[in-house]
């Protein structure tokens, strides 16, 4: 059995000047099969925070977002023996 993946690192999320958009990216976590990325806009209320997608990817476009609006964003990783901590907070302002 593998471990529980790693804490995702590297994170970041980029301004793409489009009307509330967003591209966060990071690094691949050991043990990781796929990561849930959330956002919202009020990062030290823990029920705020909303999944915005699933994927196997390293990079996603985030749309939707309220234009202007300084959104933050977490991965948590997850494997076949369960998930990880939250990654660092990151925040962009939305296009």
């Amino acid at each position: 059995t593998s471990p529980v993946p790693d804490v995702v690192s590297a994170l970041s999320a980029v301004f793409v000047n489009a009307p509330g958009e967003a591209m966060v990216k990071w690094k691949h976590a050991n043990y990781a099969r796929f990561y849930y990325l959330y956002t919202t806009v009020t990062p030290a209320d823990a029920s705020t925070w909303v999944l915005v997608a699933g994927t196997t990817k390293r990079k996603l476009l985030v749309t939707g977002l309220t234009p202007e609006t300084r959104c933050y964003f977490r991965v948590i990783s997850c494997g076949t023996s369960g998930v990880s901590l939250p990654s660092p907070i990151v925040n962009t302002i939305a296009g």
